[in-house]
C-alpha cells in the first residue's frame, strides 16, 4: 500500500497529517513535507523514551527551542545506555524542530546525519530532501530525493517533495506529473492539489486550478491553505469579491493563517480590531513563525496602523519587518551591495555609450512594448490601460530580457532576439501588440534598442519620494534586497536616476516616451491617448475602463488595478516626512 506519512508543520504536531506544511513560491504555495515513519510515542518505555515523550509534547505545543533539547538528550541516552531507541527516528524530529525555528543549517546537519545513519530509510533522505530545498540548494535537494524513491517507488511524500523541488527548477511538466502521481496513489492528498493547481495557474490554465482548489476544499473543507489558495487565484483574475470571501474563509478556519491575513491586508479589505491586531502581534512575538510569516505579520500590521492614521506605529511596524527581511536575506547570501550595484550600472553605461549602433542582423518586425521604471512607479497601470484595448495582450512581468541580455553577450544575439519575439507572440493570444511591464528592464534598455530596434519603450516616472516609501512599505515576492533599508532605497534610486539620463542620451530618437504617474492620475484620458498613438495603436474607449478589464494580473499591485484611477496615493511620503532622513538625503 503507499504510505503518506505524516507532515511537522510549522503550527502542527508531530503526526498530524496534512496540515501546515505550506511554504510559498510566489503567493501560491508551493508545499513540502517534513514526515516520520511512525509515531515517537511507540519507542520502548525506557528512560530515552520518557525524554523524546517530553520532547514531543514540548514540539506540539511550539516550543521548540526545548524540544531539541530533549531530542539531543534521549540521543545522548540512548548511545550510552539504551541503545534500542529509534535514533534515526528521534533525529529527524530533531531537525524538522531546528526547522522550525529557521536553523536551516543544522536541521539539515541533522537530516544528513539521519540519512547516513540508516542509508536504507526513506523517511530520512525525503526529510534531508526537504531542508535542502528550504536552503536553496535544489540540485542536492533532487538528488537526496530520488534516493528516497530509490528505496520506495511509491513514497509519497518524496514523490510530493519532488515536485515541489522541479517546481522552483521550474521544470514544470516534471513536477505536474510528480503530482499527478501522488494524486494516483492518494486522491485525498490535499498538498498535491494546491500544488498542482498552482502550476496550471502559472501556465494560465486557470478553469483547472480551480477545479483543484474546489475539490481540495470538498475533501478537507476547513483546509485554510486552500481556501488561501482560491482566493489568491481568484485575485490574479480580477474575481475580487470571490477573492475576498475566501479569504476571510481561512481567517475563520484558522485566525492564526499568517497568508490569509497578509492578502486580505494587500487587498485592502482588512479592518483589524484591537482584538485581531493584538492576536497578530502575540503571534508575531510567539516564536512560532518562520521569519517570512513575521515579516508578513508586521507589514499587516503597519498598513493597518496607517488606516488609522497612527504613523509612529505604522513606521515602527514596516521598520521591524525590514530589518527582519534585511538579516533573512543577508543569512542566504542575498543582501545589497551598494558598491557592487553602482559598478553594474557603470558597466553599462561603458558597454553602450553614446552613439551606440542597432545590429545590422536584429530582426526588423516590430517589437513588443516594454514598460519599464522603478517599482511602485505606475506600470502596472499602464501595462492594464493598453493591454484593455483590443489589439494589445499584456503578459505580465517576465525575466526573458534579462536573460536575453546575458546569453546576448556569448551568443548570436540577432538569433536570440528572433527566438524571444517568437516565444513573445506566442503569448499574444492573437494580440496585435504585447506588453512585457518587467520594470527592471530600465537595466536593459540598450540591449532591446540593439536587438529589438522595432519595440517601444514606455519610462513611468513617480515622485521619487512616494517610490521611494512605496518600496519601502511593500514586502516583494523577489528579493529586492534594496528595498528593505532607506539608505540603500536612496543609493539605488540614485544609480536608476544615472542610468536613465544616460539612455536620454544614447537611444534612437523616437525609441522611448515617459510618463508621469502624477499626470496619469490627473488626467488619465490625455496620457492614454498619449500612450496609444505612442505605440501605434488607435485610440479605444476600453482602455478608461481597464479596471473591468479580465485579464491576469499578479504584481503587487493587482489589488489597486482592478479599481478605476485614483490619486489618494500622491504625496503618501508627507505623513512620513519626519522618519524618510536617509531617503530624503539622496534625493534632496
Amino acid at each position: 500500500m503507499p504510505k503518506s506519512g505524516s507532515c511537522l508543520g510549522k503550527f502542527v504536531s508531530p503526526g498530524k497529517p496534512g496540515e501546515g506544511c505550506i511554504s510559498r513560491r510566489r503567493w501560491w504555495s508551493i508545499s513540502t513535507e517534513l514526515s516520520l515513519s511512525r509515531p515517537l510515542a511507540e519507542v520502548r518505555a525506557d528512560e530515552a523514551a520518557d525524554l523524546v515523550r517530553r520532547a514531543v509534547t514540548l514540539h506540539r505545543s511550539g516550543e521548540l527551542a526545548e524540544a531539541v533539547k530533549f531530542y539531543r538528550r534521549a540521543l545522548r541516552r540512548s548511545e550510552s545506555k539504551e541503545p534500542n531507541l529509534d535514533q534515526t527516528q528521534v533525529i529527524v524530529a530533531m531537525g524538522h524542530a531546528l526547522a522550525g525555528q529557521g536553523r536551516l543549517d543544522e536541521a539539515e546537519r541533522a537530516m544528513r546525519s539521519a540519512a547516513e545513519h540508516d542509508p536504507n530509510n526513506a523517511v530520512a533522505h525525503a526529510n534531508h530532501a526537504v531542508v535542502l530545498r528550504s536552503l536553496g540548494r535544489l540540485d542536492d535537494a533532487e538528488r537526496v530525493c530520488r534516493a528516497a524513491l530509490a528505496i520506495d517507488t511509491d513514497y509519497i511524500p518524496a514523490l510530493h517533495s519532488l515536485g515541489t523541488i522541479l517546481s522552483v527548477q521550474r521544470r514544470a511538466a516534471e513536477a505536474e506529473a510528480a503530482f499527478v502521481r501522488v494524486l494516483t496513489l492518494d486522491p485525498r492528498h490535499i498538498q498535491s492539489m494546491i500544488n498542482l493547481a498552482a502550476l496550471c495557474s502559472m501556465s494560465d490554465r486557470f478553469d483547472e486550478a480551480e477545479a483543484l482548489l474546489e475539490r481540495a476544499i470538498s475533501v478537507a473543507p476547513h483546509s485554510a491553505e486552500a481556501h488561501v489558495n482560491l482566493g489568491i487565484l481568484r485575485s490574479d483574475v480580477g474575481q475580487t469579491a470571490g477573492a475576498i470571501f475566501a479569504l476571510r474563509k481561512a481567517v475563520e478556519i484558522d485566525p492564526n493563517n499568517v497568508e490569509a491575513w497578509y492578502a486580505l491586508s494587500a487587498a485592502g479589505a482588512l479592518e483589524l480590531g484591537r482584538a485581531d491586531a493584538e492576536r497578530l502581534v502575540r503571534l508575531a512575538d510567539s516564536g512560532r513563525l518562520s521569519d517570512d510569516q513575521r515579516i508578513k505579520l508586521y507589514f499587516v500590521l503597519a498598513l493597518a496602523a496607517e488606516r488609522h492614521g497612527k504613523m509612529a506605529r505604522a513606521f515602527s511596524d514596516f521598520q521591524q519587518g525590514n530589518s527582519l527581511r534585511k538579516a533573512s536575506l543577508e543569512r542566504v547570501g542575498k543582501g545589497f551591495d551598494p558598491a557592487r550595484h553602482a559598478a553594474l550600472i557603470d558597466g553599462l553605461i561603458r558597454d553602450f555609450p553614446v552613439g551606440f549602433t542597432v545590429d545590422a542582423a536584429a530582426p526588423a518586425d516590430r517589437g513588443p512594448i516594454f514598460v519599464v521604471g522603478l517599482p511602485r512607479s505606475g506600470t502596472t497601470l499602464i501595462e492594464q490601460i493598453l493591454g484593455a484595448h483590443p489589439d494589445a495582450r499584456g503578459i505580465g512581468e517576465r525575466d526573458d530580457i534579462a536573460l536575453l541580455a546575458e546569453a546576448a553577450n556569448g551568443g548570436d544575439g540577432p538569433a536570440l532576439a528572433r527566438t524571444y519575439l517568437e516565444q513573445a507572440l506566442a503569448r499574444s493570444n492573437g494580440a496585435h501588440m504585447v506588453i512585457d511591464k518587467t520594470p527592471f528592464n530600465f537595466l536593459h534598455l540598450g540591449t532591446i534598442a540593439r536587438l529589438l530596434p522595432g519595440a517601444r519603450i514606455i519610462h513611468c516616472r513617480r515622485d521619487l519620494y512616494d517610490v521611494g516609501l512605496s518600496c519601502f512599505t511593500q514586502n516583494f515576492v523577489l528579493p529586492h534586497a534594496w528595498s528593505c533599508d532607506l539608505d540603500h532605497i536612496g543609493g539605488y534610486i540614485a544609480d536608476y536616476l544615472r542610468l536613465m539620463a544616460h539612455w536620454r542620451a544614447t537611444l534612437p530618437t523616437g525609441t522611448m516616451i515617459e510618463v508621469d504617474y502624477e499626470a496619469l492620475v490627473a488626467d488619465p484620458e490625455a496620457q492614454a491617448r498619449r500612450l496609444t498613438d505612442f505605440v501605434g495603436l488607435g485610440w479605444d474607449a476600453a482602455c478608461l475602463d481597464f479596471h473591468k478589464a479580465r485579464g491576469v494580473v499578479r504584481s503587487a499591485s493587482k489589488w489597486q488595478v482592478r479599481k478605476p484611477i485614483y490619486a489618494s496615493s500622491v504625496g503618501r511620503w508627507r505623513a512620513y516626512r519626519q522618519f524618510l532622513g536617509p531617503l530624503l538625503d539622496h534625493l534632496r
